[in-house]
C-alpha cells in the first residue's frame, strides 16, 4: 500500500511542472546557408494580454559544426510602441573548454536553449517586439541554422 501512494506521489509531481506554465509565444528564423548576417537583425512580434503573472523568455539556436566559436554573443532587444523595455548583450556557452558542443543532438548539429529570464512581468497589454542580432566579429557568422524566442507564463 505504501508503495502505490509513492508512486502516485511521484506521478502528481512529474504532471505539476507541466500544468505551471502556459506558452504565450514560440517562434524561430532559419537561416539561409546557416549563416547569419550581422546586419540581418530578427524581429519577432508577439501580443501580450495578461499583466499580472511573470514570464520565463527563452532563446534557442541551432548550430553545425561549421560554427568556430565557444560562445556566442547576441544584442537582444525588447519594446512595445516606442517604449524600450530592455537592451543588454548577453553571452551564452555553447561548448566546454574542449570544444564538446554542450547543447542536445545527433551529428553535426546542435540545438541549444538559453534562458534569458524567468521574471518578467510586461507593463502593457498589446504588442511587443523582440529583436536579436549576433555581436560576433565574422559576418556572415557561419553554422548558425536557426534562432529561435519562446515566451512562457508563469501561472
Amino acid at each position: 500500500m505504501n508503495l502505490l501512494r509513492l508512486y502516485i506521489i511521484i506521478g502528481i509531481l512529474l504532471v505539476l511542472p507541466s500544468c505551471n506554465s502556459e506558452t504565450v509565444f514560440i517562434s524561430s528564423s532559419t537561416m539561409e546557408n546557416n549563416e547569419w548576417d550581422y546586419s540581418n537583425i530578427i524581429t519577432y512580434e508577439f501580443n501580450i494580454t495578461d499583466t499580472v503573472n511573470s514570464n520565463n523568455i527563452s532563446l534557442f539556436m541551432r548550430n553545425d559544426l561549421d560554427y568556430s566559436y565557444r560562445n556566442i554573443h547576441l544584442i537582444i532587444s525588447l519594446f512595445n510602441d516606442d517604449l524600450t523595455i530592455v537592451t543588454d548583450t548577453v553571452q551564452y556557452e555553447i561548448a566546454d573548454q574542449y570544444g564538446r558542443w554542450t547543447g542536445q543532438g545527433i551529428g553535426d548539429v546542435k540545438s541549444n536553449y538559453l534562458r534569458l529570464n524567468d521574471v518578467v512581468t510586461f507593463p502593457n497589454k498589446g504588442i511587443y517586439y523582440f529583436s536579436i542580432k549576433h555581436g560576433m566579429r565574422d559576418t556572415p557568422l557561419k553554422g548558425v541554422r536557426k534562432i529561435g524566442l519562446e515566451i512562457t507564463q508563469n501561472q
